[in-house]
Protein backbone atom coordinates (compact mmCIF):
# COMPACT_ATOMS: atom_id res chain seq x y z
CA UNK A 1 0.00 0.00 0.00
CA UNK A 2 1.25 3.36 -0.89
CA UNK A 3 -0.10 6.38 0.36
CA UNK A 4 0.11 10.62 -0.54
CA UNK A 5 -1.55 13.73 -0.29
CA UNK A 6 -0.88 14.34 -3.50
CA UNK A 7 -2.53 12.11 -6.49
CA UNK A 8 0.03 12.67 -9.02
CA UNK A 9 3.09 11.97 -6.55
CA UNK A 10 1.04 8.64 -5.66
CA UNK A 11 -0.03 7.87 -9.15
CA UNK A 12 3.91 7.78 -10.47
CA UNK A 13 5.37 6.07 -7.41
CA UNK A 14 2.92 3.38 -8.15
CA UNK A 15 4.06 3.57 -11.73
CA UNK A 16 7.29 2.89 -10.57
CA UNK A 17 6.73 0.02 -8.36
CA UNK A 18 4.74 -2.01 -10.82
CA UNK A 19 7.31 -1.70 -13.36
CA UNK A 20 9.84 -2.70 -11.07
CA UNK A 21 7.73 -5.88 -9.88
CA UNK A 22 7.12 -6.35 -13.50
CA UNK A 23 10.71 -6.93 -14.33
CA UNK A 24 12.27 -8.77 -11.69
CA UNK A 25 9.36 -10.68 -9.66
CA UNK A 26 9.06 -14.17 -11.29
CA UNK A 27 6.23 -15.68 -8.75
CA UNK A 28 4.06 -13.55 -9.33
CA UNK A 29 1.75 -10.92 -11.33
CA UNK A 30 1.04 -7.07 -9.81
CA UNK A 31 -1.27 -4.85 -10.19
CA UNK A 32 -3.32 -1.84 -8.58
CA UNK A 33 -6.44 -2.99 -6.69
CA UNK A 34 -8.74 -0.08 -8.28
CA UNK A 35 -10.93 0.30 -10.88
CA UNK A 36 -8.48 1.73 -14.58
CA UNK A 37 -8.81 5.50 -15.35
CA UNK A 38 -12.15 6.56 -17.00
CA UNK A 39 -13.29 9.67 -19.16
CA UNK A 40 -14.98 12.84 -17.66
CA UNK A 41 -16.35 16.02 -18.77
CA UNK A 42 -14.29 18.58 -16.95
CA UNK A 43 -15.43 21.97 -16.22
CA UNK A 44 -12.51 24.16 -15.58
CA UNK A 45 -13.71 27.89 -15.08
CA UNK A 46 -12.00 30.80 -15.28
CA UNK A 47 -12.67 32.62 -11.53
CA UNK A 48 -11.54 36.16 -13.04
CA UNK A 49 -14.00 36.33 -15.96
CA UNK A 50 -16.95 34.71 -13.59
CA UNK A 51 -16.44 37.19 -10.80
CA UNK A 52 -15.84 40.07 -12.91
CA UNK A 53 -19.83 39.20 -14.55
CA UNK A 54 -21.22 38.57 -11.26
CA UNK A 55 -20.91 34.94 -11.34
CA UNK A 56 -20.19 32.42 -7.97
CA UNK A 57 -18.94 29.09 -7.81
CA UNK A 58 -22.81 28.73 -6.71
CA UNK A 59 -24.26 30.14 -9.49
CA UNK A 60 -22.63 28.30 -11.99
CA UNK A 61 -23.08 24.72 -10.06
CA UNK A 62 -26.56 25.40 -9.32
CA UNK A 63 -26.95 26.17 -13.19
CA UNK A 64 -24.95 23.22 -14.18
CA UNK A 65 -27.12 20.88 -12.03
CA UNK A 66 -29.95 22.12 -12.72
CA UNK A 67 -29.41 21.49 -16.51
CA UNK A 68 -28.44 18.31 -16.02
CA UNK A 69 -30.08 16.76 -13.01
CA UNK A 70 -33.05 18.95 -12.61
CA UNK A 71 -34.11 21.23 -9.63
CA UNK A 72 -37.79 21.37 -8.20
CA UNK A 73 -37.77 24.53 -7.28
CA UNK A 74 -41.77 24.33 -6.84
CA UNK A 75 -44.88 21.67 -5.98
CA UNK A 76 -48.37 21.82 -7.32
CA UNK A 77 -51.30 20.43 -5.41
CA UNK A 78 -53.16 18.13 -7.01
CA UNK A 79 -56.01 16.84 -5.20
CA UNK A 80 -54.85 14.94 -1.70
CA UNK A 81 -51.28 15.06 -2.85
CA UNK A 82 -48.39 17.86 -4.11
CA UNK A 83 -46.47 16.89 -7.22
CA UNK A 84 -42.98 18.36 -8.38
CA UNK A 85 -42.75 20.62 -11.02
CA UNK A 86 -39.30 20.06 -11.95
CA UNK A 87 -36.64 22.33 -14.64
CA UNK A 88 -34.25 20.77 -16.24
CA UNK A 89 -32.75 21.12 -19.52
CA UNK A 90 -34.51 18.12 -22.22
CA UNK A 91 -33.10 15.04 -21.03
CA UNK A 92 -30.57 13.75 -23.57
CA UNK A 93 -30.10 17.67 -24.96
CA UNK A 94 -26.92 17.85 -23.72
CA UNK A 95 -24.54 14.84 -24.89
CA UNK A 96 -20.99 16.77 -25.80
CA UNK A 97 -18.61 18.89 -24.21
CA UNK A 98 -19.71 21.84 -26.68
CA UNK A 99 -23.57 21.21 -25.85
CA UNK A 100 -22.70 22.10 -22.51
CA UNK A 101 -20.44 25.16 -23.05
CA UNK A 102 -23.50 26.57 -24.76
CA UNK A 103 -25.66 26.41 -21.72
CA UNK A 104 -26.91 30.01 -21.19
CA UNK A 105 -25.79 31.92 -18.05
CA UNK A 106 -27.29 35.37 -16.44
CA UNK A 107 -24.13 37.69 -15.75
CA UNK A 108 -24.84 41.22 -14.04
CA UNK A 109 -28.07 42.80 -15.13
CA UNK A 110 -29.11 39.78 -16.91
CA UNK A 111 -26.61 39.73 -19.74
CA UNK A 112 -26.99 36.60 -21.50
CA UNK A 113 -23.42 34.60 -21.51
CA UNK A 114 -22.89 30.80 -22.04
CA UNK A 115 -20.77 28.51 -19.79
CA UNK A 116 -18.00 28.39 -22.35
CA UNK A 117 -17.86 32.40 -21.83
CA UNK A 118 -16.40 31.46 -18.46
CA UNK A 119 -15.17 28.38 -18.57
CA UNK A 120 -13.06 25.80 -20.79
CA UNK A 121 -14.70 22.68 -21.13
CA UNK A 122 -13.12 19.37 -22.64
CA UNK A 123 -12.82 15.58 -21.90
CA UNK A 124 -9.96 14.22 -19.64
CA UNK A 125 -8.77 11.47 -17.45
CA UNK A 126 -10.14 10.74 -14.15
CA UNK A 127 -9.66 8.04 -11.42
CA UNK A 128 -12.16 5.08 -11.91
CA UNK A 129 -11.85 4.59 -8.35
CA UNK A 130 -10.24 6.66 -4.86
CA UNK A 131 -8.98 4.76 -2.61
CA UNK A 132 -8.81 6.53 0.90
CA UNK A 133 -7.62 5.30 4.73
CA UNK A 134 -7.85 8.26 7.11
CA UNK A 135 -8.45 10.87 4.51
CA UNK A 136 -5.11 10.83 2.69
CA UNK A 137 -5.39 8.89 -0.74
CA UNK A 138 -3.92 5.39 -0.94
CA UNK A 139 -3.02 2.75 -3.94
CA UNK A 140 -3.29 -0.98 -3.00
CA UNK A 141 -1.26 -3.05 -5.24
CA UNK A 142 -2.57 -6.92 -5.65
CA UNK A 143 -0.29 -9.94 -6.29
CA UNK A 144 -1.42 -12.81 -7.94
CA UNK A 145 0.43 -16.06 -7.34
CA UNK A 146 1.78 -17.91 -10.84
CA UNK A 147 1.24 -21.56 -11.54
CA UNK A 148 2.48 -23.46 -9.30
CA UNK A 149 4.38 -20.86 -6.85
CA UNK A 150 4.02 -20.92 -3.32
CA UNK A 151 3.56 -18.10 -0.95
CA UNK A 152 6.54 -18.25 0.81
CA UNK A 153 8.74 -17.96 -1.95
CA UNK A 154 6.61 -15.26 -3.55
CA UNK A 155 7.13 -12.98 -0.37
CA UNK A 156 10.84 -13.83 0.00
CA UNK A 157 10.83 -12.56 -3.45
Amino acid sequence: MLQSTNAQDLETAGEIILTALEDQATLATYEPDAAPPQTEVQINPDWYRATALGLSAVDLGNTIQTALDGNIPTQLQRVDRLVDVRVQVEPGAIQTPQQLGELPLFANGNQPIQLKDVASIAKGPAPGEIQRINQRQILLIEGSLTEGASLSDALTE
